[in-house]
């Protein structure tokens, strides 16, 4: 099983579907495998290792297999709604509605499992050339709220700007929430804040968001996000030097070097 990137169409991450925390991560898992250097059929299957799984997930869950399996049974009657076409290409605004996979194929003693995408799904997910976007398996994996990795995506497609306005409309079709938390005060309760929580708590960024009225009606949620200080860049800015570090231990400075050269060449700056 790849650590390596998942790379979705935008149109997907856009699309109105709805999976649990274990299906999310057996298809970014899945994802995760397919090859960016060459087309990739249907034909192709992935394989899923409970051992694997477990690790990056970090649970500690007995039944890890048993809830594996029960997901990708479960993936199997799932559908997605995408009303896009890849790499933003002009076409029928009719939507499509898909499976996931196609077929699976369990090795109980081996704690396997290997799953096909369906036919019309690969075209979202391989040979992506522009209006995708892309993350590390890392940064979700550990994640246990189902919203969350859904905000997490529509989020980071606009992480250069790092802000993004969603209208409420938009993400109850895209969440596919249907009837469920129809007033604000619960999708926020029961969907938006728990989702946040977990980004901030468990992903390399840092989320914050607000409400925008038209007129009295709440109709979108700004959502402002930033990616977090590593620890290597605290440590950078906890050895940057000024020249009261100077004044106070003049050795740092080497002979002949006035307090500018010196600062320079501590801080590793021209």
């Amino acid at each position: 099983m790849s650590k390596g990137l998942v790379v979705k169409s935008n149109a997907v991450i856009e699309a109105s579907y709805r999976l649990s925390v274990m299906e999310q991560r057996v298809i970014l898992a899945a994802i995760s495998q397919i090859r960016r250097d060459q087309v990739v059929s249907d034909d192709v299957m992935y394989e899923l290792n409970v051992n694997t799984l477990r690790e990056l997930s970090g649970t500690k869950s007995k039944a890890i297999y048993t809830d594996l399996k029960e997901a990708v049974n479960h993936l199997y009657e799932r559908s997605i709604v995408i009303e896009k076409q890849p790499n933003g290409r002009e076409g029928s605004t009719k939507k499509l509605k898909t499976r996931w996979i196609q077929s699976a194929i369990y090795s109980d003693d081996e704690g396997i499992i290997k799953l096909r995408f369906s036919k019309d799904i690969i075209p979202y997910l391989n040979q992506l050339n522009s209006h995708f976007t892309s993350y590390a398996l890392a940064e979700v994996i550990q994640l246990t709220s189902a919203h969350a990795y859904r905000l997490y995506e529509l989020l980071i497609q606009y992480r250069e700007m790092g802000k993004r306005n969603i209208a409420i409309e938009d993400l109850r079709r895209w969440l596919d929430l249907g009837d469920k938390y129809g007033a604000l005060y619960d999708l926020k309760k029961r969907v938006i804040d728990p989702a946040v929580r977990q980004i901030n708590e468990k992903t390399p960024y840092q989320v914050e968001y607000s409400q925008k009225k038209s007129g009295r009606t709440v109709t979108h949620l700004i959502f402002t996000f930033q990616k977090k200080e590593s620890e290597a860049d605290s440590e950078v800015k906890k050895t940057r030097y000024t020249q009261a570090d100077l004044d106070k231990n003049p050795s740092l400075a080497r002979p002949g070097e006035t307090y500018q050269m010196a600062l320079s060449r501590l801080n590793n700056t021209p």
